[in-house]
């Protein structure tokens, strides 16, 4: 018999290539594999996929009113003392009726100036996402307890810190081993600030990481960040590495499909358009050399792109940039085989990018399109040992546009297969065995990871501030 495998995810994972990825092999070594999915709204598990990447799906379902456990009484009496504050609030905004002029008008008008209806008090939303952490992980064993323990694992994957604390609990339940697998570095991602919800969140993935059996992660640098913030054994690194290209593949029709003309190169950025990618610079580079044309493809939300759009049409190039949503994950690379280079223009906005080393640059690699890339400290020492690339000076449109204007080679002269998707599952299945069999997880550093990029790279004096209030809490848990 087969050992048993649960991977646990915090939202429906469709759409995740490491997860997608990471699934086939396990499948594909044997194990009996079986993904737990996170869904937040109840209606949505109508249309829930049976499986992924043939592998069984068991989709549960969250409450958030579940998260932070509270009689019903208590709920009631906090909901009717929020909504007091926001009434109390509305009538001190709201302006004295004036006399009406208007015989059309009703005394119950609103006031144009009133007050949009919204949460009385942000401390409110603050308190309640601090309280959101600190139970979390506890609604999340709950919910996904039943349908794990029926299926009795002999090995839990947690994905993330959303399922961390999840998957510790349940592996110490059900007696079963647990690896935690860390796509970004946590306490470095965008947005992140050092109030208490921040705080608390440190002090979970500090509890909770010493709980695993191994830990796996995405880059070099990051696997040393965690190694040393958390005095644990370094993590082993899995790269988010692509499959190797198809034999028989065409370029998807870019040129053709956005008008653009022959004499012309084609620069792409792939990838998330999330604010700190350094997408807004991209573009004022781009109206600095002219024989650019720049396709940013990828998620983001209408607003999100017209924005871009909007740097586009103010920077007098409109026509020369196209911001589109993403194609299917089965098409990327005859997206990047359409490009003439490859664009990965992310600052340094939090740690977490600045140690990041993202799937777009394995795939442009791949594919055999040149790199141009901002000055982030592991891409640029993988682009120097595969001496192929070209980095900017600094972080400015400037030097990105002096950077896109240098001749570029996609020729690598070091060897891929360390940075492929077969060396990616076997690390990975490697660590799997090695847990399951109780033995320690041993780890090779990638070829360009050495001392010196590492101790260069992580000796800026980010430390993420911890207070005693979120200590206390989180052991209360």
């Amino acid at each position: 018999m087969s050992a048993r495998i649960a991977v646990l995810l915090d939202h429906p994972g469709a759409g995740d290539s490491r997860i997608l990825w990471s699934l086939s092999a396990l499948r594909g070594a044997g194990y009996d594999v079986r993904l737990f999915a996170l869904y937040r709204f109840k209606d949505a598990l109508s249309n829930a996929p049976i499986e992924i990447g043939g592998v069984c799906v068991t989709p549960v379902w969250l409450n958030d009113s579940d998260i932070v456990p509270m009689p019903r009484g208590l709920i009631r009496v906090l909901s009717g003392v929020r909504s007091a504050i926001f009434r109390a609030r509305l009538r001190q905004a709201t302006p004295p009726p004036r006399p009406h002029t208007n015989s059309s008008a009703t005394p119950h008008q609103v006031p144009i100036n009133a007050p949009p209806k919204s949460e009385p008090d942000s401390r409110i939303g603050r308190v309640n996402a601090a309280l959101g952490t600190l139970f979390w992980h506890r609604a999340l064993a709950r919910t996904f307890h039943p349908a794990v323990s029926d299926f009795n694992p002999d090995l839990i994957i947690a994905n993330d810190l959303a399922t961390l604390g999840c998957g510790a609990t349940l592996a110490q339940s059900l007696g079963a081993k647990l690896i935690y697998d860390a796509h970004e570095l946590e306490l470095g991602r965008n947005n992140v600030g050092d109030n208490l919800a921040e705080q608390i969140r440190e002090a979970f993935e500090r509890k909770f990481i010493r709980r695993a059996d191994a830990v796996i992660t995405v880059s070099e640098t990051i696997a040393e960040r965690l190694g040393k913030h958390y005095g644990q054994p370094r993590p082993t690194v899995v790269l988010n590495a692509p499959p190797a290209l198809p034999e028989e593949t065409e370029p998807l029709l870019l040129r053709t499909n956005l008008g653009i003309p022959d004499t012309a190169r084609i620069a792409l950025y792939l990838g998330s358009m999330v604010p700190g990618r350094g997408l807004e610079v991209l573009i004022e580079a781009t109206a600095m050399v002219d024989d650019i044309y720049l396709v940013i493809m990828g998620g983001a939300s209408d607003a999100r792109m017209e924005a871009l759009r909007t740097v586009a049409r103010d920077a007098g190039i409109s026509p020369r940039v196209h911001v589109l949503p993403p194609v299917p994950s089965d098409q990327v690379h005859r997206v990047f085989q359409a490009a003439d280079l490859s664009v990965i223009p992310i600052h340094p906005s939090c740690e977490s990018y600045r140690l990041s080393l993202p799937t777009k640059l394995f795939h442009s690699l791949r594919a055999g399109v040149p790199v141009v890339a901002t000055p982030l400290p592991e891409i640029e020492a993988l682009l120097a040992y595969l001496q192929t690339g070209v980095v900017a000076e600094d972080f400015s449109a400037k030097a990105m546009a002096a950077a896109l204007q240098q001749p570029l080679t996609a020729k690598t002269e070091n060897s891929l297969s360390p940075y492929s998707r077969e060396a990616a599952n076997e690390s990975y299945l490697r660590a799997a065995a090695a847990v399951m069999l109780g033995e320690n997880v041993a780890f090779e550093r990638l070829p360009h990871a050495d001392a010196a990029m590492l101790e260069t790279s992580l000796d800026t004096g980010w430390s993420p501030r911890i207070g005693p209030l979120a200590r206390a809490l989180v052991r209360l848990v």
